[in-house]
């Protein structure tokens, strides 16, 4: 890990340059660990590493077979939802640029 000085305190950074990185660093330190959980009705939905990382990889085929290519921009129009982190590290492992909208200021944002 990096030492960096910011603001006169001593913060630690991994050697992580990309998001999609760090990602897979978690996914092969913790693949059957809950990364995930949300609730959903009385119950709740449970997304693994291991999940998460196949949820990724069948969206980046996806974005693939529908021409997607690195350098690509991507809007993602949601509230806070997993399905939208989600689909903002599949851009970004696809090799994607994310342009985030906020659902609630949709019409503005566009």
């Amino acid at each position: 890990m990096k030492k960096i000085e910011q603001s006169n305190n001593l913060k630690y950074f991994p050697d992580f340059k990309t998001l999609p990185e760090a990602v897979i660093s978690s996914i092969e330190k913790f693949p059957d660990k809950i990364a995930l959980q949300i609730k959903r009705g009385k119950s709740y939905d449970e997304f693994t590493y291991t999940r998460i990382k196949e949820t990724i990889d069948r969206m980046c085929a996806a974005l693939a077979g529908m021409g997607f290519a690195p350098g690509d921009h991507a809007a993602v129009i949601g509230e806070n939802r997993p399905e939208w982190a989600i689909s903002y590290l599949a851009i970004q492992f696809a090799g994607g640029v994310v342009i985030p909208i906020d659902a609630r200021n949709f019409s503005y944002s566009i």
